[in-house]
């Protein structure tokens, strides 16, 4: 990715913020350094294809309908649209002072929007309510506070200081103390992953021994509560060298606390992992195992609730003779 200065992305943003299509509107929100969220308004479809190639060097893709909506009139107009805003980016961002500059410095001008992960927001049941759990998220990322949002989890936001051994301290002491009034804490740290993407396996090394340092700072006292059942893991693989962003190779999940089976693995890493008891764990899994191991895992074909839920007891009416 070229470096951009925050000046520099600010005007690139503001210069693409909003553009109208006919019926289609479209404003470009900014997140972090050069990425942002385009949103569409009016009569729009999400099924429509990427225009990121991911890869370096491959043209763009020409943003199409997916095949079983080709002929649907929403998803058809909005890859059209879309196809048309992209098309004005690349004019309005050609001709910006900022790309003027850039080239007389002999940088890379930067001229061009690629989006991906098309969606649409649909009403859907809250952490809550699907595990009967409350929730807290300690993330420092846009997407970890905006997935928190969307499932009713209470987010408590912190930065990354470029310390992750620091960092991962810090949060894992604001989980300590927010377990009083909470009964699951997310608890994240981007830095492993951004290490990942740097393609560079010493500075991935370095990060991960830096949260084992910040995890032994905290991890002793927060395995005295037999109360408390600890899990560690990721949610992707990154690879250092290759093609490939993110990589679909398991990943490692250690799972603590009272109750849980005991098995033979004594070192967290991909390997060592295979061999535990827990096997091979996929997300939609994930949540039915901490569950489990809460002692709050619903027998299947109980529906002790009008609407069905995973966990166990749920919150019924009681019985009255009256």
């Amino acid at each position: 990715m070229p470096t951009v200065t925050h000046a520099e992305a600010e005007d690139l943003f503001a210069a693409a913020r909003r553009f109208d299509a006919g019926p289609i509107s479209m404003r470009l929100e900014k997140t972090k350094g050069l990425f942002g969220i385009l949103v569409l308004e009016g009569a729009v479809s999400p099924f429509i294809t990427d225009t990121d190639p991911i890869q370096e060097g491959r043209p763009l893709i020409m943003p199409s309908p997916w095949a079983q909506y080709a002929e649907d009139p929403a998803t058809v107009q909005t890859a059209a649209a879309l196809r048309d805003y992209l098309a004005w980016v690349y004019q309005v961002l050609h001709q910006h002072p900022v790309n003027s500059k850039r080239v007389r410095r002999g940088m890379l001008p930067i001229r061009g929007l690629v989006t991906q992960r098309a969606g649409r927001l649909k009403p859907i049941n809250s952490f809550k309510q699907q595990n009967g759990l409350r929730a807290l998220s300690i993330s420092s990322g846009i997407v970890y506070w905006g997935l928190s949002s969307y499932l009713q989890i209470d987010t408590l936001k912190v930065k990354d200081t470029g310390n992750p051994a620091v960092d991962l301290a810090e949060r894992l002491s604001m989980a300590r103390a927010a377990l009083k009034n909470y009964d699951f804490i997310h608890l994240h740290t981007k830095a492993p992953d951004e290490a990942g993407h740097s393609r560079n396996p010493s500075t991935k090394k370095s990060v991960i021994e830096a949260l084992d340092r910040g995890l032994g700072r905290e991890i002793y006292q927060l395995l005295a509560d037999p109360d408390l059942l600890i899990v560690v893991t990721a949610d992707h693989s990154t690879p250092s060298c290759g093609s490939l962003i993110h990589s679909g190779e398991p990943v490692p999940l250690a799972i603590c606390g009272a109750g849980v089976r005991h098995d033979t693995v004594h070192h967290f890493d991909e390997i060592c992992a295979a061999q535990g008891a827990l096997g091979c764990v996929r997300g939609q899994e994930f949540m039915y195992l901490i569950l489990n191991y809460l002692d709050r895992a619903k027998l299947a074909g109980l529906m002790d609730t009008p609407q069905d839920q995973n966990y166990w007891p749920g919150n019924y009416r009681p019985f009255s003779l009256e």
